[in-house]
């Protein structure tokens, strides 16, 4: 590739020192052309984009791109643009390419991941993940192949682009080997940034069939924002092999952590919710009270038994509370268990008085499900 794009001189030449500010300030600027601010924002972002030694492109440039992807039009003036000598230019050519999602379009990315700006190559992982592969069912497996070859490499790059390439092998699939592979060398030596530790959580449970194993060591790493990845790997895996693991999670000290483990035990059954779920009812954070209850209610359905009489309390103690949100949450419990227990249709019925339309709304919905259900 032209422009100083040869893979040869990658290693050699990667782009880093303020690649985050950079990046920050093309954002702004790319929206304020695009017509997201007025004149006056896109002057401000034009000087903080040159402040910061951006790339700034012309309004035609961004016009070319979006109309390209707005129509799904890959073609030969596009695929110049992966060529000029301008990085910022040869980003977004990677990124429309990737948004139309032409599988044969594939080699142009290929080639744009050796790019010696990390920018171009970011995008070009990026994009090698938005293709759709569906589109050619004969070549489909080779291109999936050759994605995840190619890509895989790029989990040792610069944290930026690692990140995209780890997304990407989670979006083309079929690469447990690699991403399992990276997770056992992160339990045992902890990058120094988690962001890439992130990135593959993600794309672990993407893979199908995913184990909870390699996640279950960043259960207790020492940077919230992993442990947060773990407990949506854990819960989105869905095993109930993960259900110890995100059971301790539980009981971390950060509460977005607390609240995606909640979460992550959705698809648990009713005894587990039993168990489990009630001492959240009483949380200081209105979401895990919410969790808590919808939990409960998904449990109570499927049960298809009565629930238990500590679990049911404290759903109804719930449906009295001030808490707009939690009020719903709870009558959404409380319907799921009408079959069961008359006080529950009561509380609903109740409901139809108060001043709140979401309310209402919630316990003729509530009092229509059950209806159904015993019907």
């Amino acid at each position: 590739m032209t422009g100083g794009a040869s893979a040869g001189a990658r290693g050699a030449r990667r782009s880093t020192g303020g690649a985050a500010a950079r990046r920050r300030a093309a954002l702004v600027l790319a929206v304020a052309l695009a017509g997201g601010v007025g004149a006056g924002g896109r002057r401000e972002a034009s000087a903080a984009a040159r402040a910061a030694g951006v790339w700034q492109p012309s309004v035609a440039e961004l016009g070319f791109f979006l109309e390209r992807q707005e129509r799904r039009l890959s073609d030969a003036a596009l695929a110049e643009r992966l060529r000029v000598p301008a990085a910022g230019t040869r980003a977004l050519a990677a990124l429309a390419i990737g948004r139309i999602g032409v599988p044969a379009d594939q080699a142009l990315l290929l080639e744009a991941l050796g790019d010696a700006e990390a920018d171009v190559r970011r995008q070009a992982a990026f994009a090698i993940g938005l293709l759709r592969y569906e589109l050619d069912p004969e070549g489909e497996q080779a291109r999936r192949r050759r994605a995840r070859e190619a890509v895989a490499p790029l989990l040792q790059d610069v944290p930026a682009v690692a990140e995209a390439a780890a997304w990407a092998l989670g979006a083309v699939g079929g690469a447990e080997r690699v991403l399992g592979g990276w997770l056992e060398r992160a339990a045992a030596h902890p990058p120094e940034r988690s962001g890439v530790t992130v990135a593959v959580l993600g794309a672990w449970w993407r893979q199908k069939p995913a184990a909870p194993g390699p996640v279950k060591a960043f259960v207790d790493a020492p940077a919230a924002e992993v442990r947060l990845a773990a407990a949506q790997a854990l819960g989105r895996i869905g095993s109930p092999n993960a259900w110890p693991s995100l059971e301790r999670l539980l009981a971390d000290d950060d509460p977005e952590v607390r609240l995606m483990a909640l979460h992550g035990f959705r698809d648990a059954p009713a005894p587990v919710a039993e168990r489990l779920a009630p001492s959240f009812l009483s949380s200081r954070d209105w979401r895990q009270r919410c969790e808590a209850l919808l939990w409960l209610a998904d449990a109570w359905r499927r049960a298809q038994r009565p629930p238990s009489a500590v679990a049911f309390e404290g759903a109804l103690r719930r449906s009295l509370e001030r808490d707009l949100h939690v009020r719903r949450c709870a009558l959404r419990a409380l319907a799921a268990a009408v079959p069961w227990r008359g006080v529950a249709a009561d509380r609903l019925l109740q409901a139809f008085a108060e001043a709140e339309p979401a309310v209402v709304a919630e316990a003729v919905r509530g009092l229509a499900s059950a209806g159904r259900e015993a019907a």
